[in-house]
């Protein structure tokens, strides 16, 4: 298990590396802020304070929704 999380880390150190040094934003997983921004939220350094790992919920078409339920319903239980 060890060797696999190291495998990864490898892969990706050097682009962790220029990311935070050139301070590059990117969705997800970093952003550049202001120390203004910083001392409006007291000073907080929680990263989950400025970067938000959450994924967007996927959007759904509510016309194919509804006709589904419409199949649904009609489909005979016997």
């Amino acid at each position: 298990m060890i060797g696999k999380i190291k495998q990864r880390y490898c892969k990706y150190e050097n682009a962790l590396f220029q990311i935070s040094r050139r301070r590059h934003s990117l969705l997800m997983y970093s952003r550049k802020v202001s120390l203004s921004e910083i001392e409006k939220n007291d000073f907080n350094l929680n990263i989950s304070r400025y970067v938000s790992t959450a994924e967007k919920d996927a959007i759904l078409d509510l016309a194919d929704v509804k006709k589904n339920l419409h199949s649904i319903r009609n489909v005979d239980i016997n």
